[in-house]
């Protein structure tokens, strides 16, 4: 799983991830891998760099270490923060019985504490983010829960999926059982971004096929199955099964100890604590929490969407008027997805792997080069030596008796 990436340089070649594992089981595809080379601000060049990165064929850059972006933090302590109150049996059964089961004096407080052990030490590069808005939405959300959720069946819990031979793997926020049809098996996902995506990325997108595909065909292992302890380094060391990692956060300590142990899994090793479901979830719903920020004063909106419409009780677009306090949207938002579409899914990534297993990373140069911790180094490649001319220079160092392997 990615985490959060600093600007870098390449150390050495040598040290370059595999491509050629990519879809293996040493190597399972993550949903986040795919929005990386596919998605509307990713960039199969920016792909090759993060593993890189993470493969230690490039140096984090030194002054951005320490330094944890906001979006980050308060997303994984506003997700930490939903899974405390869902997990406890007495809180949660309060929450799906109707409003009122928490203040929002009691999210805060719970917040703040998810938000400093996410932080580890670092610093938190706030930009223009704001951590009451994600308190805001923690709160609407839980107040809010009963109006579609009548049970939990597994909160933050890992995968392991084959799919025509190609290994996947990642976690699922929640699956639970619909209001409207408590008999019946439901996905969830809880996004603290600020954009809507596109309905036809809703429908179509990888998450929604992912997730979906894990549940009818994939096998799951819960959370707590995971115990940690601190390492003499101060890093967390995850254990799960039989297989034991050390990070630097207890959160990735946890979600790649899940899967080390699902990758046994999948290679046949069996887990007291695995769950199959083999079903194909009903209701599949993109829960935008931002919809639950309160509006700080009154004013007027266009509402286009389908999902606006319906809570604004429209049948075509119209200017809507809304008060302070009220919340911005359904939050709730419709996947209209079935297992119709897993062969598109399998062809999809079919294409996506062989491309990345053939090592060709085009670099897509656009708006999105603001964002990307790796432009510098992106757009000035083309100019190192090859050929003929790398070999004269190479030949002439050595020569000179010196070292250009790059290493201290």
């Amino acid at each position: 799983m990615l985490t959060s990436l600093c600007l870098g340089r390449y150390t050495s070649p040598d040290m370059a991830w595999n491509y050629r594992r990519f879809g293996t089981s040493s190597f399972p595809i993550h949903k986040s891998h795919v929005n990386t080379i596919t998605g509307t601000f990713g960039c199969p060049r920016r792909f090759q760099f993060e593993m890189d990165l993470l493969a230690g064929a490039v140096e984090r850059d030194a002054t951005r270490r320490g330094i944890i972006s906001a979006s980050l933090a308060c997303g994984s302590a506003a997700h930490e923060t939903i899974a405390r109150a869902l997990s406890n049996p007495e809180l949660c059964d309060a929450v799906l019985a109707g409003p009122g089961a928490v203040t929002r004096a009691r999210v805060k407080a719970t917040f703040w504490e998810e938000l400093e052990t996410e932080q580890e030490g670092r610093s938190i590069d706030w930009g223009k983010h704001d951590a009451d808005d994600y308190i805001d939405m923690v709160y609407g959300a839980l107040d809010r829960l009963h109006l579609h959720v009548a049970g939990i069946v597994m909160l933050e819990a890992g995968f392991t999926l084959q799919l025509d031979g190609l290994y996947l793997a990642g976690h699922i926020d929640l699956m639970y059982r619909p209001r409207a049809n408590p008999a019946a098996l439901a996905l969830g996902d809880w996004k603290t971004g600020k954009t809507k995506p596109d309905p036809i990325e809703l429908n179509h997108g990888w998450e929604a096929g992912i997730y979906s595909a894990a549940m009818r065909f994939g096998t799951f292992l819960g959370r707590e199955h995971v115990s940690f302890e601190r390492a003499p380094s101060g890093e967390w060391v995850g254990t799960c099964g039989a297989r034991s990692v050390t990070r630097g956060t207890r959160w990735q300590a946890e979600r790649d100890a899940l899967e080390a142990a699902l990758d046994d899994v999948a290679q046949g090793v069996e887990h007291p604590g695995t769950v199959r479901f083999e079903e194909f979830p009903a209701e599949i719903r993109h829960v935008h929490l931002r919809d639950y920020i309160p509006y700080r004063k009154a004013g007027a909106k266009q509402a286009k969407r389908a999902e606006d419409l319906t809570h604004y009780g429209l049948t075509q677009p119209a200017s809507v008027l809304y008060k302070a306090g009220e919340m911005r949207g359904p939050a709730w938002l419709p996947v209209r997805r079935d297992e119709r579409e897993v062969p598109r899914l399998k062809h999809r990534l079919r294409t996506v792997v062989g491309t990345v297993r053939m090592g060709r990373f085009l670099d897509l140069v656009g708006e999105r080069c603001n964002r990307c911790p790796f432009s510098t180094q992106c757009l000035n490649d083309g100019y190192a030596p090859r050929g003929e001319e790398l070999q004269r220079i190479t030949q002439a160092f050595e020569e000179a008796g010196l070292d250009i392997s790059g290493d201290d």
